[in-house]
């Protein structure tokens, strides 16, 4: 018999690991998808990857996996080029000086 206390944590973890899942597939759709204005938020959500309500590296975290890792997998898998993180970061910090 497990513990109730147990059984809830395992259905927690369980439900944001699912909630991870489903938005990392939104902003890879979004990505793939043909509306700019969504390819350019999910390229923004994931290789900035702390900006937004649920962020990128959080998902990850749920998800057991290395952000960095998932996040080159996606790059290599679009065809963008290695240094788009950096664009990402170089953009935030451009931003907020301005």
């Amino acid at each position: 018999m497990i513990p109730t206390v147990l059984y809830e944590e395992t259905e927690k973890g369980r439900d944001l690991r699912r909630l991870a899942g489903a938005v990392l597939t939104q902003a890879i759709g979004d990505l793939r998808g043909s509306m700019p204005r969504r390819q350019r938020e999910a390229s923004e959500w994931i290789f900035r990857g702390d900006c937004g309500v649920i962020t990128f590296n959080t998902c990850c975290a749920h998800l057991g996996r290395d952000a960095g890792r998932v996040r080159d997998k996606i790059a290599q898998a679009f065809g963008l080029p290695r240094n788009i993180v950096q664009s990402f970061a170089g953009a935030t910090t451009n931003s907020r000086a301005a």
